[in-house]
């Protein structure tokens, strides 16, 4: 069966077989076809797909153009199906449709639908198998959509996507975190950097990483670059959470998930895996217990605060 692969991150690119589709090379029709890509499953007006890609030009003018890079757009197809119509196009006088179909690979859809398989899976609860799910999509996210295109609806789109990519990144980097998987939470952070040079919890993180890999002086480093980058960004200084954290990593008393000083030697490459496993689980279960703690103790301040409250009313 043939297979048209279609990429719209980073460059746009349609090959079958690894060769690629002629008859495509109009930006306009590769527009179109992005487009009905993006928005699959679902009918499209013809009038509203013309506004839509020729928005600067009368409604006349517009649904013309749209005739025109739709004949291109099925000529360039018809070639790669000789038997018939593509059959992941629908086409009518009114309404124009692009489906979903096992001949039609897409990098949006396969970046999506790894997206939803752990959507509502907090990151320190992801296993494994879910988190290469998570990693395949970060592999197919090449870039941002359609680089070179700013067409107010392209605009929208790439802003959306580029916002879930990071927040995979964030999930994963807070897996790696969990796992003391400091590494890769590392080259995580990095590439969210290099998406948003200003993230300052992504600072923070990469410190925190750092500081738990043995590297004091990266850690240290990485606060310098997160003050450079917030002035010079947004004119404003890090968070007092933030100024905190470089303060403990520089007297070298962080209070991380577990004992800063134990964890490279406890995870080095020769501890045995089953001690590893358990390091990991009570790693995870002190956090939790701390975590308790803290409501509890904020819990006490809330009551001992309404006790006061009653107290000064029934004086009075």
């Amino acid at each position: 069966m043939i297979t048209l692969k279609v990429c719209l991150f980073g460059k746009f690119s349609v090959k079958v077989d690894e060769v690629p589709v002629t008859g495509l090379e109009s930006s306009k029709v590769q527009e179109l076809f992005s487009y009905l890509l993006c928005h699959r499953d679902r009918p499209h007006p013809r009038e509203r797909l013309a506004d839509t890609i020729w928005s600067r030009s009368q409604a006349t003018q517009s649904r013309k153009y749209l005739r025109q890079a739709l004949w291109l757009l099925q000529t360039a197809l018809s070639a790669v199906y000789p038997s018939g119509p593509p059959p992941f196009l629908d086409i009518d006088v009114d309404w124009i449709r692009l489906r979903s179909h096992e001949s039609l690979w897409l990098d949006v859809a396969e970046f999506e639908q790894a997206c939803s398989c752990c959507r509502n899976k907090p990151s320190q609860e992801m296993d494994e198998a879910q988190s290469r799910v998570l990693y395949k999509a970060v592999e197919v996210y090449q870039g941002e959509l359609l680089e070179g295109c700013y067409q107010d609806w392209c605009l929208f789109e790439r802003e959306r996507l580029n916002s879930v990519y990071q927040t995979i990144l964030h999930r994963l980097m807070n897996y790696c975190e969990a796992r003391l998987d400091c590494e890769s939470g590392i080259d995580l952070g990095r590439r969210i950097l290099q998406c948003d040079r200003a993230s300052e919890r992504t600072h923070r993180q990469l410190m925190r990483l750092y500081y738990l890999a043995g590297d004091r002086t990266a850690a240290l480093r990485q606060y310098l670059l997160c003050r450079h980058t917030l002035a010079e960004e947004l004119g404003v200084r890090p968070s007092r959470e933030t100024a905190a954290l470089y303060e403990r990593i520089r007297a070298d008393s962080v209070e991380t998930m577990a004992d800063a000083d134990t964890i490279p030697a406890l995870i080095s490459e020769a501890a045995p895996s089953g001690m590893t496993e358990m390091l990991r689980f009570l790693v995870n279960l002190q956090e939790l217990v701390r975590n308790m703690q803290s409501q509890v103790e904020q819990g006490i301040k809330s009551v001992k605060g309404a006790v006061r409250g009653q107290k000064t009313t029934d004086g009075e």
